[in-house]
């Protein structure tokens, strides 16, 4: 049944544009440019125009993942999907229409291992008739900005599919995503398109060792997706250098004197873990003595509840107070914004309960959002209409749109805002953690300093 549906809806339609599915790009794009406050796109030109493509990404943040690729291309690609998201099946309706196929892992079964070889028969098909696919070559997602290590289907299928019709010409195009917060509404994602593979080049090796080809196209592409992301590669110290590179990255950013965009700050993200990565294979002192002191502010952090910006911003009680009064003359266009947005709110609330693996939280919210706040102004214009003129309704529905838009920011500012003043008050009593953690901080400024200087 499965490879029916991908000959007979899949296959026989790669290559051709569809109207609906350009259409519902247009609307998906423009909630995009909503949903994420900036949208940095890298390399686009890099994407072939035309010709079979496979588009290989890495893998973060559930659906947001596909649909940046999607978005940020005038391509149409057929994805692959992990299986276990088709199974509501309004949920899998609405995938297959935006051509996201169903790939299915040992965890679901032996059996389903003969469909996975019907379906990339099906991604050897679509190339061969000169469409496009994508795969995450990392077989599984998660919120580490790091880079797993890469299966070998997206292999397979391109060298095979090079190999059934000479000089097809297909390109596996490598594509890095980041992400300035993976749950959060109104933050920053890059996208960024590397140098495509050809698949040809390694046609004959493949011919004289499969094995070996696909090992080389494996580490050729791990290079250059580690080249497009923020790679921190020690798992085990992950928190630790998360934490190092979210303090080099802040004081980098203010050792300009200037607000940056954030194109560059996410390249001096991507250097900085570079910087990192290399600092620790080297093994120099002064890199373990900052390895193990962020170790322990990481600790303090966890343990006490406060963020890292809580200690980059402790300002006066008086600076402090006057923020306060900020946030309170501009409470009222807050709940403006919550008020004229609590239907789409509370449903996405409740939905979001449901959720098990938190990598699916913006994925909720950006698809139900996408359905649900139109629907929710159409509503709101409705009742005005009875009682306003169209230009005043029109103007209403605009000012409550923006007043959504801060509301979100409002929301994430002022809790920011908080832990700062909870650190702020411990530190007027002078209790002990508060000084440790201000201690350690300083130390750790002064000790990142080689490290900035490779900049």
């Amino acid at each position: 049944m499965l490879y029916s549906l991908a000959t007979n809806r899949f296959v026989r339609n790669a290559g051709k544009r569809s109207l609906l599915y350009g259409l519902l790009k247009m609307m998906v794009k423009a909630a995009f440019y909503v949903f994420y406050r900036n949208v940095v796109v890298t390399g686009r030109e890099k994407v072939p125009e035309d010709g079979p493509l496979i588009f290989a990404a890495n893998h973060q943040n559930a659906l947001m993942d596909p649909l940046a690729v999607i978005v940020m291309t005038d391509r149409q690609p057929v994805f692959l999907a992990r299986s276990d998201i088709f199974k509501n099946p309004i949920k899998a309706k609405i995938l297959r229409f935006l051509r996201i196929m169903p790939v299915y892992r040992i965890s679901d079964g032996i059996e389903t291992l003969q469909e996975n070889r019907e379906i990339f028969s099906s991604m050897e098909e679509i190339l061969k008739m000169g469409g496009s696919i994508g795969i995450m070559p990392e077989g599984t997602h998660g919120k580490m900005k790091r880079l797993r290590p890469l299966k070998k289907g997206v292999f397979r299928i391109a060298l095979e599919s090079e190999k059934g019709i000479k000089n097809l010409n297909v390109r596996i195009v490598p594509v890095g995503i980041d992400f300035s917060n993976h749950y959060l509404f109104r933050e920053d994602i890059s996208v960024s398109f590397g140098n495509p593979l050809q698949v040809s080049d390694y046609i004959p090796l493949y011919e004289e060792n499969p094995a070996k080809a696909i090992a080389r196209m494996r580490d050729d592409l791990s290079e250059e997706l580690s080249s497009l992301i923020v790679n921190i590669r020690n798992r085990k110290l992950y928190d630790r250098y998360e934490l190092m590179l979210n303090i080099a990255v802040k004081t980098t950013v203010r050792s300009k004197k200037k607000k940056i965009s954030s194109r560059i700050k996410f390249e001096t993200e991507r250097r900085i873990a570079q910087i990192i990565n290399e600092s620790e294979a080297d093994g120099l002192p002064w890199f373990k003595e900052l390895s193990e002191l962020t170790g322990r502010l990481r600790s303090q952090l966890d343990e006490s509840g406060f963020t890292p910006e809580a200690l980059e911003k402790s300002k006066s009680m008086t600076l402090t107070t006057l923020r306060f009064l900020g946030y309170l003359l501009s409470f009222p266009f807050f709940a403006a914004g919550v008020a004229a947005h609590i239907i789409p709110l509370l449903i996405i609330d409740l939905s979001l309960r449901k959720i098990t693996d938190p990598q699916f939280i913006s994925s909720y919210k950006f698809v139900l959002g996408v359905f649900l706040v139109p629907l929710n102004y159409l509503l709101l214009a409705a009742v005005l209409s009875h009682f306003l003129s169209p230009v005043v309704v029109v103007s209403m529905v605009l000012f409550f749109f923006l007043a959504g838009l801060f509301a979100a920011e409002y929301k994430k500012r002022f809790s920011v805002f908080i832990s700062g003043l909870r650190f702020l008050l411990k530190k007027r009593r002078r209790t002990e953690d508060v000084s440790a953690m201000q201690e350690m901080y300083g130390r750790v400024l002064i000790l990142l300093r080689p490290l900035l200087e490779k900049l």
